[in-house]
């Protein structure tokens, strides 16, 4: 602020508060081994562009999330119970949401 003779200044700082933003579906299905499988991930509360990445665990093998458009597609090779966490950020807010999918036989299993 200045009068023309005297002149102060104040640091401020923004911050920027991420409410209502979230990851959908809560659940994702069950997936068969070796049949294709494809979901679609939304978000609520961004803006702009949108990048998905796995923030934490691993996805099935086999299976890809597709960084722009959050589909999660490919045919799972292994068996097994997969846990991991996707995330959604626009650059300034993000969000997470925590999945578990596990990977069936596509038969009986012999022994």
């Amino acid at each position: 602020v200045t009068d023309g003779t005297c002149s102060t200044s104040q640091a401020y700082t923004v911050v920027i508060s991420c409410t209502g933003v979230s990851v959908n579906p809560a659940t994702l299905p069950n997936a068969t081994q070796l049949a294709a499988y494809s979901q679609t991930l939304t978000q609520t509360g961004l803006s702009g562009t949108v990048t998905w990445s796995v923030s934490a665990g691993t996805l099935p093998t086999g299976l890809t999330l597709n960084t722009t458009s959050g589909v999660i597609s490919g045919t799972p090779s292994t068996l097994g119970t997969f846990n991991f966490t996707v995330q959604a950020t626009d650059g300034t807010c993000s969000a997470t949401r925590a999945y578990t999918v596990v990977v069936a036989a596509s038969g009986p299993i012999i022994e």
